[in-house]
């Protein structure tokens, strides 16, 4: 039996999603959540850039310098 998680791991329209808590000044757990997308990222095949998805959340488009 085919497994529907991997069904689509292929499809371009596919997205991985992690919540955070950003609180005004960092991302509490950013160590946790970056495990989780990792984890998520490698049960589906597809690469994840820890620094990139680290440098996204420690400074976010937008944020007050």
């Amino acid at each position: 039996m085919e497994n529907p998680l991997f069904a689509g791991a292929d499809d371009p329209g596919l997205r991985l999603i992690e919540t955070v808590l950003w609180d005004g000044a960092a991302c509490p757990r950013l160590r946790l959540h970056l495990a989780r997308l990792q984890a998520g990222a490698a049960t589906l095949g597809w690469p994840c850039d820890a620094g990139a998805a680290t440098a996204a959340l420690v400074a976010p488009p937008g944020a007050p310098a």
